[in-house]
């Protein structure tokens, strides 16, 4: 009876708590575009994308760094969270580079507003936020708003290889700047290399030039973030050997493959903020071609998927053991996939609690074993890795 009540009163508030979080977000938006028109800063550059946004960000604040002092709201992408960082920019940063996420219908609409960005880099356009939009298509339409809001006078770095981020350039009367593999790309990929534990590195021609580039990333999906802030810098006039150099000097986010020295000479790659179905196959890739002694996957929560949970897991763990040694399973899904362990053996483990997989790892990892970790920020992985909080925290 009391839990009856309970839920109906909650279903009854319910309307009144939504109202509440408008009015914060609106009360934070007004406050936050009255701060951009108070720091009036020169340019500011807004970063979206199913993938790569925040590494495309940090790369973009490096180059924009180099010419002058540059305020970056990266990883706190909603909204509320952007307006809320604004306050960190002062009259001195002269560029802001901010971070927007698309993730529900008409969420960058009102982040638009009030940064009143004038140049746009649109990454790649995938199934995040199934629930959401459940096609790719609808997610492209949320994405695009922020290159339909720009000035005539702005500037927007759209990926050529995605045809649903290429179409937008339709969208906008401001200038394009476009970045990818394909031949009709502004800015064209000529050349990529780089397997782990090498990083990566990228022949990039810019139209007047062949610029050799030597990243920190590591695995070749990043090219796509490197090209879209190298594209962005070329595309303010920047000087190619300018933006190659500041790129060279961006580490990796911690946490979006960035790599860390593990027991026994091993090195764990982790990749444990959001684990997409659709991102699987980049973040194998990667262990695929990696030079190791062994390879080792460790498996979270995955999202962004419709169907069977059961087969989507089972059909991750098909893919995992295709290119690696032995695949971990952890959290609370690790079970759906304990009826193929007579066909794997030892090579598939599912382990519900992360203290069980540190103990597995810390006992059995060799030298020079890769250990790619992939999940969402709800299974915690950042437990696993030794010096993760001292890497954030630099």
């Amino acid at each position: 009876m009391r839990q009856t009540f309970s839920m109906a009163w909650r279903q009854r508030i319910a309307p009144v708590r939504a109202f509440l979080r408008r009015l914060r977000v609106w009360r934070r938006a007004l406050m936050a575009s009255t701060w951009r028109r108070l720091m009036q800063p020169e340019r500011i550059v807004a970063v979206t994308g199913s993938a790569g946004k925040t590494t495309t960000s940090r790369l973009v604040s490096q180059i924009l760094a180099s010419q002058a002092p540059t305020h970056a709201s990266i990883g706190h992408n909603t909204a509320s969270a952007i307006a809320k960082r604004i306050y960190r920019a002062r009259p001195r940063h002269r560029n802001w580079v901010v971070e927007v996420s698309g993730h529900s219908p008409g969420a960058i609409n009102p982040v638009a507003k009030f940064i009143t960005h004038d140049a746009a880099i649109v990454t790649t356009v995938g199934l995040d936020h199934f629930k959401n939009f459940r096609s790719r298509e609808a997610v492209a339409a949320e994405k695009s708003n922020l290159v339909r809001t720009l000035p005539a006078h702005g500037l927007a770095v759209l990926n050529a290889d995605d045809p649903l981020v290429a179409a937008m350039a339709a969208q906008t009367k401001a200038r394009v700047v476009s970045y990818g593999r394909a031949a009709t790309a502004d800015i064209r990929l000529v050349d990529c290399a780089g397997r782990f534990p090498d990083p990566l590195r990228l022949s990039i021609d810019d139209g007047a030039q062949i610029v050799e580039l030597q990243s920190q990333l590591v695995g070749e999906r990043w090219a796509t973030a490197i090209l879209a802030a190298f594209a962005l810098g070329r595309g303010l006039g920047i000087p190619a050997e300018q933006c190659a150099r500041a790129i060279a000097e961006a580490e990796a986010v911690a946490g979006r493959d960035s790599v860390h020295s593990y027991v026994n000479g091993s090195v764990i790659l982790a990749d444990i903020y959001k684990a997409p179905v659709w991102s699987l196959a980049s973040g194998f890739e990667t262990v695929r071609t990696a030079q190791a002694s062994r390879k080792t996957i460790v498996i979270g929560t995955l999202s962004d998927y419709g169907g069977s949970a059961r087969k989507k897991y089972e059909d991750a763990a098909r893919q995992a053991l295709a290119v690696a040694d032995r695949v971990i399973f952890t959290g609370p899904h690790s079970a759906r996939i304990r009826r193929m362990i007579p066909q794997y053996g030892e090579r598939l483990m599912p382990f519900e609690d992360l203290a069980d997989v540190a103990n597995c790892l810390q006992s059995t990892a060799q030298k020079d074993e890769l250990i790619y970790l992939k999940g969402s920020s709800k299974d915690k992985m950042e437990q696993l890795v030794p010096d993760f909080r001292a890497m954030v925290s630099s």
